[in-house]
């Protein structure tokens, strides 16, 4: 995928010659829902490595103090972030209908 960006951007007109429009569109959308994709599968590595690393707090009397806390508090962090959500969400909705679709 690289390969063919960096032909893209900075080989001469050559290779947009040899495609058609369409194709380059297609091209494009493909690589849109790669990185798409890829931004998911980050997220979602990231918050398990975090919780892979808070196992190791437990080694420590400072740093398992803090997760017991989480372990406690996790109904209340729940409660947090759904209601977090629905603000924003509603915030989303809002700016939707006052400025509607058109938007970019």
């Amino acid at each position: 995928m690289i390969v063919s960006w960096f032909e893209m951007m900075f080989v001469k007109n050559d290779f947009w010659s040899k495609y058609d429009k369409n194709m380059i569109i297609d091209y494009a959308s493909l690589y849109h829902s790669k990185q798409s994709r890829f931004l998911i599968y980050a997220t979602i590595n990231s918050i398990l490595t975090f919780m892979g690393i808070l196992k190791f707090f437990s080694f420590s009397k400072k740093l398992s103090s803090f997760t017991q806390i989480l372990t406690t508090a996790k109904y209340d962090i729940l409660v947090f972030i759904v209601m977090s959500s629905i603000v924003i969400f509603g915030y989303a909705i809002a700016g939707h209908a006052l400025y509607g679709a058109h938007l970019m």
